[in-house]
């Protein structure tokens, strides 16, 4: 363990933790509770919404790979803009893409209106960096991964709910009334998003509000007082920081989304295949995914601030071989239950995941770090969405096996990144100081 790690941390409980909470962090639970709701009221319904109007699953195909390909560019560069102009400028920015793809949707009908709503999906990704260095800038390190996990667990809370009231809405007075909820849930979130505030710090750049002299001379700007390049800027995090930790942790997100992006495609291709082809059906197992996700992520969390990111990391191992289970299901209902331990076990980590990528740099590059691995993520589920088609129609277990291997290789490469930078106290320390 890290010298950080491995110092005594007062076990509080979940309520205590909760009440001593930063009012930011708990704006953003209730930002996040309505920007998922809204998400998901005109998200769940647009597969079948594409068949009133024609469309067949190619392109839902072709505008997935749109989506992802606008998240992976928007990510990559939009870290590196919190950092420079300021976390909320892009947070704010984020959300109110989302609003233009709600109203968007309740005029939209042809192809090329649909391709450009997708781009600005990707676009409204650009507030995950900035959301990501807000939540750091304002927990405290003994409590980091549970603050990520309140914010997740709320947002999964809203993923259980609300595809099924979505769909029953949908059902009974049309597709454009979840449309309409969505766009006034995700205004909403704008207008209480306008009050979170910057960084405590007030830094908006990699240079801290009251520089040390170890750290002034990691400042954004030269001497000349030129901003940087967007390079020079990835040059200067990857020189200040752990950079072995960094392309682990990079590398990891890329095989990851591979995985996921893979899961996405032949999870519900097996329902239809095996079970049932029904929207109900389908749509379920988001509800069985959040909630399991759901009911694991407070728990990992704590684990992760009590006893270290890597040891709760470690449990990612247990993924694949439980992915297997899909093999021996024989009904649907089996189906969702292997989904939700998959689930329940493949999230117990992820706060201690995230909470990592905040730790290994420096509080200035914090967004720019998430940016960059989030893109590389959505670049691998990408990929992975488009090499999973493939890989079914040759092979349905194969694609499975596929699945599995990519899980493992991640989870290695995750592990790997969390005992790099424990080895490495130089930098962690180097981090905290500047948090």
């Amino acid at each position: 363990m890290s010298p950080v790690n491995n110092a005594i941390v007062p076990k509080q409980g979940v309520r205590s933790i909760f009440k001593a909470m930063d009012p930011a962090i708990r704006l953003l639970l209730v930002i996040g509770f309505l920007e998922t709701t809204a998400f998901i009221f005109y998200t769940s319904v647009l597969m079948p919404y594409y068949r009133t109007l024609g469309f067949g699953p190619e392109v839902a195909g072709i505008l997935n790979s749109v989506l992802q390909v606008s998240s992976a560019v928007t990510l990559l560069i939009s870290g590196f803009a919190a950092d420079r102009l300021g976390r909320k400028r892009l947070y704010i920015g984020g959300q109110l893409m989302r609003c233009i793809v709600a109203g968007s949707l309740l005029f939209t009908k042809s192809y090329w209106g649909f391709v450009a709503i997708h781009v600005v999906r990707g676009l409204g990704s650009m507030q995950s960096p900035a959301q990501n260095a807000i939540v750091a800038e304002y927990s405290d390190r003994s409590t980091l991964a549970t603050s990520f996990a309140f914010v997740d667990t709320l947002a999964q809370f809203a993923a259980v709910c609300a595809p099924i009231l979505a769909g029953a809405v949908a059902d009974k007075y049309g597709v454009k009334v979840p449309f309409t909820i969505g766009l006034t849930l995700a205004t909403v979130a704008v207008l209480l998003g306008l009050g979170i505030k910057e960084a405590k710090s007030g830094a908006t750049s990699a240079e801290p509000a009251k520089p040390s002299p170890s750290t002034a001379k990691t400042a954004d700007r030269n001497p000349s007082g030129q901003t940087k390049s967007f390079l020079s800027q990835i040059s200067d995090m990857f020189t200040h920081n752990s950079p072995v930790a960094l392309y682990l942790l990079l590398a990891a997100n890329l095989v990851s989304g591979l995985a996921n992006g893979t899961v996405g495609i032949i999870l519900p291709f097996t329902i239809m295949d095996r079970f049932s082809d029904t929207y109900t059906a389908v749509s379920a197992v988001q509800t069985a995914a959040a909630l399991g996700t759901m009911l694991v992520l407070v728990l990992g969390g704590r684990l992760a601030d009590l006893y270290g990111r890597r040891r709760v990391i470690m449990t990612s191992l247990i993924l694949p071989p439980t992915i297997a289970l899909v093999f021996g299901a024989t009904s649907i209902w089996q189906m969702y239950a292997v989904i939700m331990v998959v689930t329940l076990i493949g999230n117990l980590s992820s706060p201690a995941i995230r909470a990592l990528h905040l730790e290994v740099v420096r509080q200035g590059d914090r967004a720019s770090f998430s940016g960059l691995s989030s893109g590389l993520s959505s670049v691998g589920y990408a990929l992975g969405s488009v090499l999973a088609g493939f890989c079914y129609k040759w092979s349905p277990n194969g694609a499975w096996i596929v699945d599995i291997i990519l899980f493992t290789l991640s989870g290695v490469l995750f592990v790997m990144a969390a005992s790099r930078h424990e080895r490495s106290p130089g930098a962690e320390q180097e981090a905290v100081a500047t948090s």
